[in-house]
């Protein structure tokens, strides 16, 4: 499965994936967001009274992720700051710019399903948890 082709299904009205392929791909020429489990395309939000005025964000074609018909895809955000234009210009006839922030999605991760049971579970084991030394923790050293 090297071929990224299988999920970038052009559409007629701007590139984005159809639909959720059903492997994972893999290949050194693949590029990261395809060879995710949640693979994610980008799509450009554009707005010319903002600066930048085009930003990228990652979008999915996919609810679960691949190989797993419960753990859901799930965005990675980050915030990020922008120049925004005034609506109006000041009385004489320039335009301010302030800052403003803006989360943008960035990639997908594959995460269990968010359910109540496992939130009382985590909260749970969250106040009985105790951290171990990075000597004790194998993959830490």
């Amino acid at each position: 499965m090297n071929n990224v082709s299988q999920y970038h299904n052009e559409t007629e009205s701007g590139g984005d994936i159809q639909k959720c392929p059903t492997a994972v791909s893999s290949g050194q020429a693949v590029p990261t967001n395809y060879r995710s489990t949640c693979p994610w395309y980008y799509t450009a939000a554009h707005d010319p009274t903002r600066f930048p005025t085009t930003i990228m964000q990652a979008r999915s074609p996919c609810i679960y992720c691949i190989g797993s018909p419960i753990n859901e895809c799930v965005p990675v955000s980050q915030n990020t700051t922008v120049l925004q234009k005034s609506p109006s210009p000041s009385p004489d006839g320039s335009y301010i710019f302030y800052e403003r922030q803006v989360t943008v999605t960035v990639g997908l991760t594959c995460a269990g399903p968010r359910l109540a049971e496992n939130a009382a579970t985590t909260q749970a084991l969250t106040k009985t948890t105790t951290i171990a030394p990075a000597e004790d923790i194998p993959w830490a050293k």
